[in-house]
Order: structure tokens, then C-alpha cells, then sequence
């Protein structure tokens, strides 16, 4: 599938671009950045793994789900993998979403079986410790309750790729999808980040104020939380400084 996006790439005339995988696309991702280096600018892993033998397993939720599904209707198959890809907590307040997201899959039906060998794939990626020679910039994004990729995978990647940074939100499940615009939010800050640095060498990046804004990011293989990279923005934005807060 890395080879895929070289042949996209290659059809579309582009030489090198940023390039965002969520779940198996972040193990994708991960591939590319590490055969083909050179079409890679910035890398955004969202709820990924480093698979086999360096990765935490898939959680038995998930386990469970694959196991089943063959013996499933595309209708019950839809609302499972839906709800398992939440956070229990979004699954008992926000049943409109819930159902939004159902209606959504359903528009664009996939056939159970081909769902189920998409899960085994990812469940037994083996990447072999290979991340750890990504050069690229490097952004990890995970969720704390994720039941389809154990949320540990994210520290563990963060931690072992040399230029990557965590951003943790608390309580989504997998995919980051009950929080679609703070997923954007941290997306857009980090690729802002990398062309600054571009613009101004390290030595000579200006200081921040109105209209010379600085995305913050903790250095690399720390983590900061969702919530805290919201409190950072809006303290930028009104034109104060915010002490970055590191965690795990």
C-alpha cells in the first residue's frame, strides 16, 4: 500500500508532501516514511501502532468484535464496528451521533468480510521496529479510549521515532472522531510549526505576536494533552505566553 502512494503521488506530479495515516493508514504511513523518505515531508500517526514485536496488542474488545463478525448481518456488523470505534462515554451521551456515523457507513457499505480482513491486518502488523528509522517530523496522535489500538501504542511510537511529538485526548475513542475540529486544530498546528522552521532557521525564528504566531509543541517523544494544546493556543492568541505542561 506504500508503493500505492508513491504511484499517486508520482500521477499527480507531486514530488514530496505531508503525509497523515490513521490506524492501519498510520502503519502505512509509517512504511512510506521509512522506504521512501525523500516524497516525506511531515508524518501525522493518529491512532496507530508500531505492530509486531514492539507494539502493546489490539484490546480484547476488538479481539471479540473480529472473532464475531462473520457471523453477523453488514447492518449489525455496521453498528458494532461503529460503537466500538467510541469512547463508551460518546456511545451513552451522544446517541445522535452514534447514529449519524451508522447512517454514514451505511451510505458507503462495506462487505463484513472485507471489514474483518482490514482488522486482521492491522492486528497483526509487523513493522519490526522500522519506525525508528522515520526522519521526518513526526506528529503522534492518540486517544485515551481507544479500544481499537491500545492508546500505550502512542507513547511507545512517540517515544522511539527521533523527531516526534504526542498529543493525547483524553476520553475520545478511536479515530479522534467525537472531536473532529481539536484533531484538525492539532494537525494544522503542527504542519504550521514545520513551515515556520522552514521559513526561519532555529537561531533566527521570530518572536511571537500579532500576526508572527508560534504553534508550541513539546520536544520530541514528550506528550501533551488535547485539552492543554487548546489552553496553549488561546493563551497565544491573547497574546500571552503559556508554559507547555509534559506528561507521561
Amino acid at each position: 500500500m506504500a508503493g500505492d502512494i508513491v504511484a499517486v503521488l508520482d500521477g499527480a506530479g507531486i514530488r514530496r508532501a505531508h503525509v497523515m495515516g490513521a490506524s492501519l493508514g498510520g502503519m502505512v504511513a509509517q512504511e512510506l516514511a521509512v522506504d521512501h523518505p525523500e516524497r516525506v515531508d511531515g508524518v501525522v500517526l493518529a491512532c496507530t501502532t508500531p505492530g509486531w514485536p514492539f507494539a502493546y496488542p489490539m484490546p480484547r474488545a476488538s479481539l471479540r468484535l473480529i472473532a464475531a463478525t462473520a457471523g453477523m448481518t453488514a447492518e449489525v456488523a455496521r453498528r458494532r464496528y461503529v460503537e466500538n470505534a467510541l469512547s463508551a462515554r460518546t456511545v451513552q451521551d451522544r446517541p445522535e451521533l452514534v447514529a449519524r456515523l451508522i447512517e454514514l457507513q451505511g451510505a458507503r457499505p462495506v462487505d463484513p468480510v472485507a471489514l474483518r480482513a482490514q482488522a486482521i491486518a492491522g492486528a497483526l502488523y509487523a513493522g519490526r521496529r522500522r519506525h525508528t528509522r522515520i526522519l521526518a517530523r513526526t506528529l503522534v496522535l492518540q486517544a485515551a479510549a481507544d479500544t481499537v489500538v491500545d492508546p500505550r501504542n502512542g507513547k511507545r511510537l512517540a517515544a522511539s521515532i527521533p523527531a516526534a511529538r504526542l498529543v493525547i485526548f483524553p476520553e475520545l475513542g478511536h479515530l479522534l472522531r467525537e472531536d473532529p475540529d481539536h484533531f484538525a486544530d492539532a494537525v494544522t498546528s503542527f504542519l504550521l510549526a514545520g513551515a515556520e522552521v522552514k521559513k526561519y532557521p532555529p537561531a533566527a525564528v521570530p518572536d511571537t505576536g500579532p500576526g508572527h504566531e508560534r504553534p508550541l509543541a513539546p520536544p520530541p517523544g514528550q506528550a501533551i494533552t488535547a485539552n492543554h494544546w487548546r489552553r496553549q493556543r488561546a493563551g497565544r492568541n491573547s497574546g500571552s505566553r503559556s508554559e507547555e505542561r509534559r506528561v507521561g
